[in-house]
Protein backbone atom coordinates (compact mmCIF):
# COMPACT_ATOMS: atom_id res chain seq x y z
CA UNK A 1 0.00 0.00 0.00
CA UNK A 2 1.32 3.64 -0.86
CA UNK A 3 1.10 6.44 1.14
CA UNK A 4 1.47 9.62 0.47
CA UNK A 5 1.81 13.22 2.29
CA UNK A 6 3.43 16.40 1.74
CA UNK A 7 6.58 17.51 3.50
CA UNK A 8 5.99 19.35 6.62
CA UNK A 9 2.61 17.61 7.17
CA UNK A 10 1.86 16.66 10.88
CA UNK A 11 -1.59 15.30 10.48
CA UNK A 12 -1.65 12.08 11.32
CA UNK A 13 -2.29 8.71 9.15
CA UNK A 14 -5.15 6.81 10.60
CA UNK A 15 -5.41 2.77 9.90
CA UNK A 16 -8.63 0.80 10.68
CA UNK A 17 -7.69 -3.28 11.49
CA UNK A 18 -9.83 -5.70 10.83
CA UNK A 19 -10.37 -9.29 10.53
CA UNK A 20 -9.66 -11.01 7.32
CA UNK A 21 -11.95 -14.09 8.24
CA UNK A 22 -15.67 -14.11 9.44
CA UNK A 23 -16.26 -12.36 11.88
CA UNK A 24 -15.46 -9.37 9.66
CA UNK A 25 -15.22 -6.10 11.41
CA UNK A 26 -12.68 -4.22 13.38
CA UNK A 27 -10.74 -6.00 15.58
CA UNK A 28 -10.40 -4.66 19.29
CA UNK A 29 -6.92 -3.00 19.85
CA UNK A 30 -7.29 -3.07 23.41
CA UNK A 31 -4.28 -4.09 25.18
CA UNK A 32 -2.01 -4.00 21.73
CA UNK A 33 0.94 -1.25 20.76
CA UNK A 34 1.66 -0.38 17.35
CA UNK A 35 4.89 0.41 15.47
CA UNK A 36 5.70 2.16 12.27
CA UNK A 37 9.06 2.55 10.83
CA UNK A 38 10.34 4.29 7.68
CA UNK A 39 13.48 3.15 6.06
CA UNK A 40 15.40 4.38 2.96
CA UNK A 41 15.67 0.91 1.57
CA UNK A 42 12.97 -2.10 1.32
CA UNK A 43 14.86 -4.46 3.02
CA UNK A 44 17.42 -2.71 5.43
CA UNK A 45 19.26 -5.51 7.90
CA UNK A 46 19.56 -3.02 11.22
CA UNK A 47 18.27 0.09 12.15
CA UNK A 48 20.93 2.47 10.05
CA UNK A 49 18.53 3.12 7.26
CA UNK A 50 15.62 4.82 9.41
CA UNK A 51 14.45 7.64 8.21
CA UNK A 52 12.42 7.26 11.72
CA UNK A 53 10.05 5.14 13.44
CA UNK A 54 6.77 5.98 15.50
CA UNK A 55 4.36 4.65 18.11
CA UNK A 56 0.56 4.12 17.45
CA UNK A 57 -1.69 5.59 19.57
CA UNK A 58 -5.04 4.01 19.67
CA UNK A 59 -7.93 6.79 20.15
CA UNK A 60 -10.46 4.24 19.73
CA UNK A 61 -9.58 0.72 20.14
CA UNK A 62 -13.23 -0.89 19.73
CA UNK A 63 -13.30 0.16 16.75
CA UNK A 64 -10.11 -0.75 15.46
CA UNK A 65 -8.59 2.77 14.95
CA UNK A 66 -4.90 3.49 15.23
CA UNK A 67 -2.81 6.70 14.42
CA UNK A 68 0.72 7.58 13.79
CA UNK A 69 1.62 11.21 14.10
CA UNK A 70 5.13 12.52 12.78
CA UNK A 71 6.69 15.13 14.42
CA UNK A 72 7.59 18.39 12.86
CA UNK A 73 11.15 17.17 12.11
CA UNK A 74 9.78 14.14 11.30
CA UNK A 75 8.37 15.04 8.35
CA UNK A 76 10.87 17.50 7.38
CA UNK A 77 11.75 15.25 4.39
CA UNK A 78 11.13 14.47 0.87
CA UNK A 79 11.21 11.68 -1.62
CA UNK A 80 10.25 7.62 -1.73
CA UNK A 81 10.61 5.58 1.59
CA UNK A 82 9.77 1.95 2.53
CA UNK A 83 7.10 1.23 5.64
CA UNK A 84 5.49 -1.24 7.59
CA UNK A 85 3.65 -1.40 10.80
CA UNK A 86 3.80 -4.09 13.36
CA UNK A 87 1.05 -4.88 15.77
CA UNK A 88 1.81 -6.53 19.31
CA UNK A 89 -1.28 -7.69 20.82
CA UNK A 90 -2.40 -8.81 23.91
CA UNK A 91 -0.34 -12.09 24.45
CA UNK A 92 2.76 -10.29 23.14
CA UNK A 93 2.59 -11.65 19.54
CA UNK A 94 4.12 -9.85 16.88
CA UNK A 95 2.51 -9.49 13.40
CA UNK A 96 3.38 -7.10 10.07
CA UNK A 97 -0.15 -5.93 9.26
CA UNK A 98 0.79 -3.92 6.41
CA UNK A 99 4.12 -2.77 3.96
CA UNK A 100 4.29 -0.38 1.20
CA UNK A 101 6.00 2.91 0.44
CA UNK A 102 5.72 5.79 1.75
CA UNK A 103 6.03 9.44 -0.46
CA UNK A 104 6.49 12.54 0.81
CA UNK A 105 6.03 14.99 -1.59
CA UNK A 106 7.80 18.39 -2.03
CA UNK A 107 5.63 21.29 -0.61
CA UNK A 108 5.43 24.84 -1.89
CA UNK A 109 4.29 26.39 1.47
CA UNK A 110 7.71 26.96 3.76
Amino acid sequence: MQIERMRGDTSPDVFTVTHSTKPKGAVNLTGCSFKMTLSTVPAPVDETTQAYQLVGEIPDPTNGKVEFSPTAAQANLVGYFYYDIQMTDSFGDVSTLVTGTYLYKQDITK
